[in-house]
């Protein structure tokens, strides 16, 4: 009897004993057992307002989860061919995640694959691709961004004036999208669109793209610049032409040269996007995806029309010269 009776509680002692196991296992496996490796691929190294700010955001996510964090970039957003080098040698790394900025929708698309076939979780920021392969995405939505555009250019101009538009690079889903909502407004409203030109996310070439613009279109009245780009080189070429008060501009983003255009009034308005909250949540998500608790596989990050009736405003003050929180 006393014999049956110890190998039932020799039975128990094993049962709770591989429980234990059982659900120590459970809980550890629960936990990473090391940080995340997190690579973020961005456009570009270009020392400009609205990338710095987008970069910050997607460290502070990743240092929030002491992730093993990386960023890299072609010098120029339009360099895609080295954009495509950096997708491959990312891969080779084995990161959990890999936060991808694709420069072109068409041409990065194959690369974007290959981070999925090798067990990589893709998070999308500031673009999208030509097809969806990617595990979530944050960007601005760049079509609605696009009509709050066209609705201010539709408001400050006539049925009889001209206008143009100076983008940046074609390819680019940002580029295609704000186009795309620009001119279906302007439609809606009746008002023309006679050219649409590509600054390539350079200064120096929305400036001469803006002036051969110009000269074959010299009844132009308002031009519309799809990023920092294209509307500080538009804005540069028209006040060097003495065209300030003739020629009204507008655009995108709220670099320190844009507010203080804006300020002047060399620039009419500009639609500001929330680039921090967009680089932090894009991260953040990318970690999500990675441990398996992603909520939303989509998310607008925001933007807002600043025009210089409302530039004062608390808000807009705000948006202007954000505090970079990633909360806001």
């Amino acid at each position: 009897m006393r014999i049956c009776k110890r190998r039932q509680t020799k039975k128990i002692l094993e049962l709770l004993l591989l429980l234990l196991f059982i659900g120590g296992g459970l809980y550890i496996s629960s936990r990473p057992e090391r940080p995340l490796k997190v690579i973020f691929v961005s456009k570009t190294q270009d020392d400009i307002d609205f990338w710095n700010s987008l970069v910050e955001g997607a460290q502070m996510a990743a240092d929030e989860q002491e992730a093993d964090y990386e960023w890299v970039a072609p010098v120029q957003e339009k360099d895609v061919e080295r954009q495509k080098v950096l997708i491959e040698e990312a891969i080779e790394k084995e990161p959990d995640v890999i936060a991808l900025a694709p420069a072109d929708t068409a041409a990065i698309l194959p690369a974007a694959k290959k981070i999925k076939e090798a067990g990589i979780k893709l998070v999308l920021i500031d673009s999208g691709l030509a097809e969806d392969v990617a595990d979530c995405m944050v960007s601005t939505d760049n079509y609605e961004a696009g009509r709050k555009l066209g609705e201010f250019v539709a408001s400050i101009s006539s049925t009889d004036e001209k206008i143009g538009i100076v983008s940046h690079v074609e390819g680019s889903s940002t580029a295609k999208d704000r186009e795309r909502g620009i001119q279906a407004v302007l439609k809606e409203n009746e008002r023309k669109v006679v050219q649409t030109v590509y600054g390539q996310s350079n200064y120096s070439i929305a400036y001469d793209e803006t002036k051969k613009m110009l000269e074959a279109h010299p009844d132009i009245t308002v031009i519309a610049g799809t990023n920092e780009y294209a509307t500080v080189g538009a804005a540069r070429l028209v006040k060097d032409m003495g065209l300030k008060g003739k020629i009204k501009i507008v655009g995108f983003d709220n670099s320190k040269e844009e507010i203080q255009m804006l300020e002047s009034g060399a620039i009419e308005g500009l639609v500001i996007q929330r680039a921090f909250d967009m680089g932090y949540l894009g991260v953040k998500m990318g970690m999500e995806a990675a441990y398996g608790k992603l909520e939303e596989r989509k998310i607008d990050s925001g933007c807002k029309l600043v025009t210089r009736e409302n530039i004062y405003t608390k808000e807009n003050q705000k948006l202007l010269f954000p505090v970079n929180t990633g909360k806001e």
